[in-house]
């Protein structure tokens, strides 16, 4: 059986390798600047080190590939797969992950401002302390995915699935959450000010000391929600359903509670 190819620290920006078989090709380091990679097979390879700004990598295989330390700005990863892997030190601003698998990755921590996330399975995905700010995570799939203390301020998440997620003490600041999924999730501390959560169903979500002071939570689903300690300031609840949510400890100063049910 023949050894991968050896292509480190090669120039290779704005080669076309289309379609191409790399797996586990070395391309540490190696300058892929431009290149077109989309629908190559690069499972196992190594890329640490490469750079690969504004590369097009849409529909390519990067499962077990690594990436660390790899400089992916600009980058369009449409529909990628990229299962198990190493992602560590590496640049992904402005990277577009639209469609991308990235289920159970390790996101800590990382810069993925200005991101396109779109319908990008992101489920049990570890994005603590990830700074998501101003992307755009429209549809994606955030199942029991670990953002705690992300940076998620000015986002869109329209109609995203956030059910059984943990974004406590999170940043949701002026983002657009809209019609989204936000069932059994943990928001405890977390920073929803200003934001959009009409039609969101946030029923038996924990919701304990949050700030949604000015959000807009118009037709939103609170039923069994924890809001105790709760900041509702200036908060637009109307026609939020409230069945079974203890209101006693919310602060709902100049509230719009008009049309909301379930209030006992």
């Amino acid at each position: 059986m023949s050894e991968p190819e050896n292509m480190s620290k090669k120039d290779l920006s704005g080669s076309d390798m289309k379609g191409h078989d790399l797996k586990g090709v070395n391309l540490q380091e190696a300058n892929l600047k431009g290149a077109n990679l989309s629908g190559a097979d690069l499972s196992n390879a190594s890329l640490s080190g490469a750079n690969l700004t504004e590369a097009d990598l849409s529909y390519a295989d990067l499962t077990n590939v690594d990436l660390s330390n790899a400089i992916l700005t600009g980058a369009n990863m449409n529909k990628a797969r990229l299962l198990y892997a190493d992602l560590e030190n590496t640049d992904l601003r402005n990277v577009i992950l639209s469609y991308a698998d990235l289920r159970c990755i390790d996101l800590e921590g990382k810069d993925l401002n200005g991101s396109d996330l779109t319908h990008a399975d992101l489920s049990r995905a570890n994005l603590k302390d990830a700074n998501l700010s101003y992307s755009d995570l429209s549809y994606a799939d955030l199942s029991k995915a670990d953002l705690n203390r992300a940076n998620l301020s000015n986002a869109l998440l329209a109609e995203c699935n956030l059910s059984g997620s943990n974004m406590a003490e999170a940043d949701l600041s002026k983002t657009w959450i809209g019609k989204a999924r936000l069932c059994h999730a943990n928001l405890t501390g977390a920073d929803l000010s200003y934001g959009d959560l009409s039609n969101a169903n946030l029923s038996d979500a924990n919701l304990n000391n949050a700030n949604l002071s000015y959000t807009n939570l118009t037709g939103a689903d609170l039923s069994l929600t924890n809001i105790e300690g709760a900041n509702f300031t200036g908060a637009n609840l109307n026609n939020v359903d409230l069945s079974k949510t203890d209101l006693s400890k919310a602060d709902l100063t100049r509230a719009n509670l008009k049309g909301a049910t379930g209030i006992s």
